[in-house]
């Protein structure tokens, strides 16, 4: 790690703990009074090192955690029908 990255080593520790026992970034942060985005970008750049890994969650662009989502969305893979919107938009009186 840079000298200018200011981490005890007990809040590393802290860190370590917590992102292994798969607790929410948000929670990390509130527990060592930084923000979520610093402790996303630290594990980002530190993880290797850490010896820890790097999540992917659905709502940020990463991989879905479901097989079922995955083998739902293989089935919608291709061209899309023609007149699609007739087969998918719900119809009803408005």
């Amino acid at each position: 790690m840079a000298k200018h990255d200011k981490w005890t080593k007990k809040e590393i520790d802290t860190l370590v703990t917590m992102w292994k026992a798969d607790r929410p970034s948000v929670e990390i942060a509130e527990k060592l009074n930084r923000k979520r985005s610093t402790i996303s970008m630290f594990v980002s750049r530190h993880a290797k090192e850490l010896g820890i890994e790097k999540r992917m969650h659905l709502c940020y662009g990463g991989r879905p955690k479901s097989t079922k989502l995955l083998s739902f969305n293989k089935q919608w893979q291709g061209s899309i029908p023609r007149g699609h919107w007739m087969i998918t938009k719900p119809w009803g009186n408005a």
